[in-house]
């Protein structure tokens, strides 16, 4: 087994575990891996690159790293003052991994296009769901206009902006999507172009 495909293999079974609900105070609620699998199956029908469509599948693996593994990666990785959220958990995680920037950076942003979104479209929150409202106000809610523009000369804007977008739809219960193992080919594409 090459060392690629271990990394695979430890990624897919992680995803494997997300059995827990997506948003625990929904009344019918995708379960975490039914979420990732719904993001990458939008990436692929909207035609993305492989790295956008690891990025949609992976942009939650943060949530899925045992505590005690992301409280350390974070320490080992970022200064003090860094926000330790599951973005920037997987952000890390994925790097350490070797997965190059036009996925980490689409995990790392995904939280942030949702406040790009909320400031810049008047539609966008409404159409939200009450667990992505709560976590927008926990997160700093819309960007003022200077963050904005910072966001905007991020190279990676759109993939991040298409991948939000993605997540805000990947909820859908008894949605039909693609199997986890059906990615696996993607990923290690992914990876082993960067190796």
């Amino acid at each position: 087994m090459s060392h690629i495909d271990a990394k695979v293999d430890e990624i897919f079974a992680m995803l494997a575990r997300g059995s827990a609900k997506y948003e625990n105070n929904a009344e019918r609620s995708v379960s975490q891996l039914e979420h990732a699998l719904q993001c990458g199956q939008l990436a692929v029908e909207a035609g993305e690159t492989d790295e956008t469509i690891v990025g949609a599948l992976l942009h939650d693996i943060g949530h899925y790293l045992p505590h005690v593994e992301a409280v350390e990666l974070i320490n080992d990785n970022l200064p003090r003052s860094s926000r330790r959220s599951h973005d920037v958990v997987g952000y890390v995680y994925l790097g350490k991994m070797g997965f190059p920037e036009s996925v980490t950076e689409l995990v790392n942003a995904h939280v942030d296009a949702k406040r790009y979104l909320t400031a810049t479209d008047s539609t966008y929150y409404d159409q939200l769901s009450k667990g992505s409202k709560n976590s927008l106000r926990m997160q700093g809610g819309p960007f003022t206009p200077e963050q904005v523009t910072k966001f905007e000369n991020n190279p990676f804007f759109r993939e991040a902006v298409n991948v939000r977008i993605y997540d805000d739809k990947a909820k859908v219960v008894d949605y039909n999507t693609r199997t986890l193992e059906s990615f696996k080919p993607i990923v290690h594409r992914v990876l082993a172009a960067h190796a």
